[in-house]
């Protein structure tokens, strides 16, 4: 389908504006199919294209059983239940990286002031800590690291600006969306089975190298994974292996944010795929565990809220943008 003559001149006064940043890529995603990669511009996030489908969204008895998950954890997962995923995505291939916010910081001017929920190393406990942000969250990062310590408003001001910039639609995925795009197909725990073992080929998970790093001798394999990735903390985007979607880190490194407003459960929650604007909206939900997640964390079903002025160092985003 042409792209109408107003989105042409949208597409292209935003290339006009980024000359001497970006090279805009020409419009063309009615003929972009599953599996494609691509870039509206040098600095903007890299996308695969994802077909329509469904996934059954949610967990099950047995799975919350043999992971231990606590009642009050299950009961947010349940019912499980269809969703269709009505029409074709673009999908963030990584979590957004602090080197794209970077780029998005300085193009605007935002005010990103400090502060942000941190773990601290020596007490092994979490806390606010007023000198830390995004540019230093407490432990070594580079611009190819998901960004960190950034709100929901951070977060939605990013993608306006994104939008703004390319003439195409992106923003949060719905908590639907994510299942969907996480599972690729599967059904099972993680996105690569049901085994604990592999944790450590896949992702970015609470770990021995975490464990080393808290001084912990003898780790509980209830709260880490005793395999070792390497990491203690944030991954580069893409230093694990990608799901059958090809999307990488959907399951740990950080958790991500997703449109819905929280809900303790799934009752009445949409079947096509739209987010939940129902609930308590002064939190969202975040899906996809993090760097310091135990296992019964770390699953495709696992649904965590946040606050949604919460910055912190476990929690990052991924975009979706709109094919016309």
């Amino acid at each position: 389908m042409k792209m109408p003559a107003s989105r042409r001149t949208v597409h292209a006064a935003a290339c006009l504006g980024l000359v001497v940043l970006v090279a805009c890529a020409s419009p063309g995603s009615a003929a972009r199919v599953a599996g494609q990669t691509f870039r509206d511009c040098r600095v903007c996030p890299a996308l695969v294209v994802v077909a329509p489908g469904s996934v059954i969204a949610g967990g099950n008895e047995a799975e919350q059983q043999r992971e231990h998950v606590n009642t009050e954890l299950a009961a947010r997962e349940l019912p499980a239940h269809t969703v269709s995923i009505p029409k074709r995505l673009a999908v963030g291939r990584y979590e957004v990286t602090r080197g794209e916010f970077a780029r998005f910081v300085a193009t605007t001017k935002r005010a990103m002031p400090l502060g942000c929920s941190v773990l601290n190393i020596q007490s092994n406990t979490w806390g606010a800590d007023a000198e830390r942000t995004w540019k230093d969250p407490g432990f070594a990062q580079t611009d190819q690291h998901p960004v960190v310590c950034v709100n929901l408003d951070d977060v939605q001001s990013y993608l306006a600006w994104l939008s703004s910039t390319t003439g195409h639609r992106y923003r949060l995925p719905s908590e639907a969306e994510w299942e969907y795009f996480a599972r690729a197909g599967t059904t099972s725990t993680r996105f690569w089975g049901d085994g604990r073992g592999e944790a450590c080929a896949n992702a970015n998970v609470a770990d021995l190298t975490l464990a080393d790093q808290l001084g912990i001798v003898t780790p509980n394999p209830e709260v880490h994974f005793l395999c070792r990735d390497g990491y203690a903390f944030t991954a580069p985007v893409g230093s694990f292996k990608p799901n059958a979607f090809g999307l990488y880190d959907i399951n740990g490194n950080v958790w991500e944010w997703t449109a819905d407003c929280h809900n303790e459960s799934y009752t009445g929650a949409p079947t096509d795929g739209r987010a939940r604007s129902d609930g308590d909206c002064d939190s969202h939900m975040d899906r996809g565990g993090s760097w310091v997640n135990s296992p019964k964390y770390l699953r495709t079903a696992s649904r965590h809220k946040d606050v949604i002025t919460i910055r912190n160092t476990v929690l990052g985003f991924r975009v979706v943008r709109e094919l016309e």
